[in-house]
Formats: C-alpha cells, sequence, structure tokens
C-alpha cells in the first residue's frame, strides 16, 4: 500500500509540475473524462484481484497503473493550482505546498478507508474479499453517471 502511495504521490506531483511549467499541459475535457475512467479501472481490478498475494506480473501491472491514474489525476488538479498561480514567478514552493496538502489529504481518506476496514474485518467479521467486493461495486456504480456526464465531445 505505501509503495502505490508513494508512486501515486511521485507521478501525481510530476504532473502538476509539467503543467505549472508548462512544459505539458493536458486537454482538460480529456482528463475530467480520464479521472472517472481511472477511478472505474481501480474497482474493475479490485474485482479481479482480491487475493491477498499477488505474483510479480500483478504488482507491476498494478504499479504501472497507479503511475498512470497519479498522472491523471495531478493533470486535473493542475488547473486550479495554475488558475492559483497566474502571473507568480516563483512556483516551486508553493506547487510543494499544493502537492503537499493534496497528498495528506490523500493520506488521511486512506487511513480511514483502512480503518473502517479493520473494524469491519475484525469486529464485525466481514471477509476481506467481500469488504473489497463491496467498496468495488460502489465505487463503480458512483462513477458510471460520472463517465457519461463527463465524456467528450
Amino acid at each position: 500500500m505505501l509503495l502505490l502511495a508513494t508512486v501515486f504521490t511521485v507521478t501525481h506531483c510530476l504532473s502538476l509540475a509539467l503543467s505549472a511549467y508548462g512544459i505539458y499541459r493536458a486537454e482538460s475535457s480529456w482528463i475530467e473524462f480520464l479521472i472517472p475512467v481511472t477511478i472505474l479501472l481501480t474497482a474493475i481490478f479490485d474485482l479481479l484481484y482480491t487475493r491477498q498475494d499477488a505474483d510479480s506480473m500483478g504488482l507491476y501491472l498494478h504499479l504501472l497503473a497507479t503511475a498512470f491514474f497519479g498522472l491523471i489525476h495531478g493533470f486535473g488538479f493542475s488547473g486550479y493550482f495554475n488558475m492559483l498561480m497566474a502571473g507568480a514567478e516563483e512556483k516551486l514552493v508553493p506547487l510543494l505546498g499544493f502537492a503537499t496538502g493534496i497528498e495528506l489529504s490523500q493520506a488521511v481518506i486512506i487511513f480511514a478507508i483502512l480503518l473502517l476496514a479493520f473494524f469491519l474485518q475484525r469486529e464485525l467479521l466481514v471477509q476481506r474479499s467481500r469488504f473489497i467486493l463491496a467498496g468495488a461495486i460502489i465505487v463503480a456504480l458512483i462513477t458510471i453517471p460520472l463517465l457519461i456526464e463527463t465524456f467528450p465531445s
């Protein structure tokens, strides 16, 4: 989990930096569509891989997918960051602060979900695979309308 969170954070910061320094700016309509795509793919991935012991190929695929998701989500935040930084000369320190705030927020959400999983699995004896299955289905059902809404014209 820590490795995946780190990969996501690094690629998220990379895409923020690419956009902030004008090296590459992604088309916002595609990013708005790709964000729910990545969320749905994560739900599908969780549905397919509920095993606790992933093989090395599965881990490699998971790391690549996480890196892609980090890039897409970073570009999603980049428009807002660029708006905040319009006309500013110094971008590195604000970029690091912005990225840190986003990543800390994500860490809090991850911790809350892990705490919920721990409680449900330990105290209510919910099987790990059922918890993952239920979470993946809920996420997929929430995400499908977003895909329809944000489909680029």
